[in-house]
């Protein structure tokens, strides 16, 4: 099999496999509630914030290890291969003690997250300690897949993440219809990712058995650890901003409320998944292109790349503000309804993440981590001064408030000091373009806003969530042709959506031949 062929079933499967996910636990979510109520997805999400902060303590050093073996892959020098593995399975074991140790020292920080729950805090203690054992396991053996995904395979771990997962929706459906146990049903749902790894272990092994065999660490491969941890350092404003908003909804508005916002979340972090699926292959050639040298042609990628980012995010974060409310009244009911200012904070946040994705990932590739020590600090204290301070008056929107600000300030700080430090320029027509696309995209958003609660929403939800999505695709189509129709970046779009076009097209042929 070629290696666009790869890349290509790769994306394909990763897409795929993303809805399949999305729709298992809309389905297993709706289960959920009837049987479980809200109370306990606050209990789950707490636990999943507390594991998400633990999974980050290393802020991405175990898996930017990886970086180290694409070029002994590429040299096809499997001695160097296992000897890197055996490093990044080093790293990721010494990982998994670092989580369990501070997750148990978390446990005593439960009674306080937990005050306001009626569920019996044995209960609760029981249930996470389950949660902290499977989830360390899991990410322990997780670099498996991540092996599979760096030898041009990632479809194999898409089909069997598909595979494992369908399975274990339906068990935990079964389990919370017939048994209505908690505890067996995040038993089950965390079995799932363990079986997965285990499945790709063996096909890890049986792709190089040199990585059976046992290793001792070279002084060579610790070389590159203090730049990857420099690297970790401004990470930790991301993690921060991505984990810590649950345990301030938390102490702000209650469990409840943080388990009703736990819906919203679930179809936002499946939307976001897909943008990543798209996104992150779009910084292959920009990184091809810094390795080159061209600095020009790098800033023109850029640009283009980024309003190509714009487009793809703005539509899918406005789909997600014009079809949630609709949806979620369809999926849990009316009482499980949130205010309009929070979809909007939601939506808006995650239009963001994504539009700051490849201008971050260059500023890491051309080294400029090394220069800019403050920009981690000043975003923390932002992101955690924002929404403490929003989150006491206003609740739930306050603390996204705080991370829209984390967002925007760190595009400022890092495109500052890429263009002064890689371009060698002002980084003012950057930037113009940025907050352009984002007053343009929260634009579309009030008026989607005003059309659904002006105009379709004492429709029926369906009908509504129909309207609603389409009124917000030909909108936002309309709105940018309009604005950007004579502009370069957006002939760039064009000629992408008829490339990709043409590309599938020939696939589609070649594979029916």
């Amino acid at each position: 099999m070629t290696k666009k062929k790869t890349v290509f079933l790769g994306s394909l499967f990763g897409v795929i496999n993303i809805m399949l996910s999305a729709l298992g636990a809309i389905f297993v979510r709706r289960f959920f509630v009837a049987n479980l109520g809200v109370e306990y997805l606050g209990i789950t999400a707490i636990f999943s914030s507390i594991l998400g902060v633990l999974l980050a303590l290393d802020c991405g050093i175990a898996g930017s290890l990886f970086y180290k073996i694409y070029k002994p892959l590429s040299d096809h020098d499997e001695e160097k291969i296992a000897s890197v593995f055996r490093l990044i399975r080093a790293a990721y074991f010494f990982r998994a003690i670092l989580i369990l140790v501070v997750g148990i020292i978390a446990l005593f920080f439960l009674p306080k997250l937990c005050e306001s729950s009626n569920i019996k805090l044995s209960y609760i203690f029981r249930s996470y300690v389950i949660y902290l054992i499977l989830t360390t396991i899991s990410y322990y053996i997780i670099l498996y897949s991540f092996f599979i995904e760096a030898i041009q395979k990632r479809y194999i771990v898409s089909i069997i993440t598909a595979i494992t997962y369908l399975g274990s929706a339906v068990l935990q459906i079964m389990c919370l219809v017939k048994l209505k146990s908690y505890l067996i049903y995040i038993i089950i749902s965390l079995l799932q990712p363990i079986i997965t790894y285990c499945i790709c272990r063996k096909v890890a092994y049986k792709e190089f058995p040199l990585l059976k065999t046992k290793r001792k660490l070279v002084k060579d491969d610790l070389n590159d650890l203090s730049q990857i941890i420099k690297i970790a350092v401004h990470t930790l404003g991301t993690v921060i901003a991505s984990y810590t908003d649950a345990f301030l909804i938390t102490a702000f508005v209650g469990l409840s409320t943080l388990g009703l916002y736990d819906n919203y979340k679930v179809i936002s972090t499946k939307v976001s998944a897909l943008l990543d699926q798209i996104t992150s292959s779009m910084k292959d050639p920009m990184r091809l292109l810094i390795a080159e040298g061209n600095k020009i042609k790098v800033e023109e990628i850029l640009q283009n790349i980024n309003f190509l980012i714009f487009c793809i995010a703005g539509l899918c974060s406005l789909l997600y503000l014009s079809m949630i409310t609709p949806f979620v009244k369809i999926w849990l009911g009316n009482d499980y309804i949130l205010g309009f200012e929070i979809v909007l904070s939601s939506a808006f946040t995650l239009f963001l993440a994504s539009l700051n994705y490849i201008t971050v990932d260059t500023y890491y590739c051309v080294g400029c981590y090394k220069l800019d020590k403050k920009a981690p600090i000043i975003e923390i204290v932002i992101n955690l001064g924002v929404s403490f301070i929003l989150g006491r008056i206003i609740g739930i929107a306050g603390v996204l408030i705080g991370t829209i600000f984390f967002y925007f300030v760190q595009e400022i700080l890092r495109t500052r000091k890429l263009f002064e430090f890689f371009f060698n320029k002002s980084p003012s027509n950057y930037l113009i373009s940025y907050f352009e696309y984002s007053i343009f995209v929260f634009t579309v958003m009030i008026f989607s806003i005003i059309i659904e609660f002006k105009i379709t929403n004492t429709l029926n939800s369906l009908l509504a969530m129909i309207i609603n999505s389409v009124s917000t695709c030909l909108m936002f189509t309309v709105f940018v042709i309009v604005m950007f129709n004579k502009d370069k970046r957006f002939k760039y779009l064009i000629e992408i959506i008829l490339r990709t076009r043409a590309k599938i097209c020939t696939f589609l042929i070649r594979s029916h031949r």
